[in-house]
């Protein structure tokens, strides 16, 4: 439930003309790319992990479909300047050990109309930072959780302007919706 609803999310944001560029950062599994796929299917999608293991799942669940998922990290974007009209992040940003230098490159590779799409684990209310502290002790992958006042301020400092900010809930256990999101789009600032 909680993967089908942070996709969806998303899905339901992304826009573009039917020949749509698109990175997905971190992409997983590519559940985001395939949902995609169907609502562009013009378009060039490209997803990018740092994980050999998520890339061959994510091969193998959409042979039919042509997707291209590569290896790559986040903070060192291996793409032109320029060349996305979107970039997508999701449920992802909690494990950057370098947040800015990973939006920075996602403000080097977009289009300058483009925009970024981020939605992740959010760190506002208190039980949400209860379990960002249990995360730091116990998940070695976990960096951090942001609440949407630091990302808005990483996002300024790698050049972005905020268009839309939101905060929502999903449910992570027994249908409890507890788990707090944000789903935030930016734009390049003007040169």
């Amino acid at each position: 439930r909680y993967v089908e609803a942070t996709v969806s999310r998303v899905v339901q944001v992304v826009d573009g003309p039917p020949s749509l560029v698109l990175l997905d950062v971190s992409c997983g599994t590519g559940r985001l790319l395939e949902c995609l796929r169907r609502q562009f299917p013009q378009g060039t999608l490209i997803g990018l992990d740092g994980s050999w293991g998520m890339i061959r799942q994510a091969n193998a669940k959409t042979p039919v479909r042509p997707l291209s998922v590569v290896q790559g990290l986040a903070d060192h974007l291996t793409f032109r300047n320029a060349t996305f009209d979107r970039v997508v992040c999701t449920n992802a940003f909690h494990y950057f050990h370098r947040p800015l230098n990973v939006l920075q490159e996602c403000r080097r590779v977009l289009k300058p109309l483009g925009a970024v799409v981020l939605l992740d684990w959010c760190r506002e209310s208190w039980h949400c930072r209860l379990i960002d502290g249990w995360l730091r002790l116990v998940d070695r992958t976990h960096v951090r959780m942001y609440t949407r006042r630091e990302l808005h301020a990483l996002l300024a400092e790698a050049g972005f302007v905020t268009q839309r900010s939101e905060r929502f809930r999903v449910s992570w256990f027994l249908g409890w919706k507890i788990w707090d999101m944000m789903l935030v789009i930016a734009t390049p600032t003007p040169s």
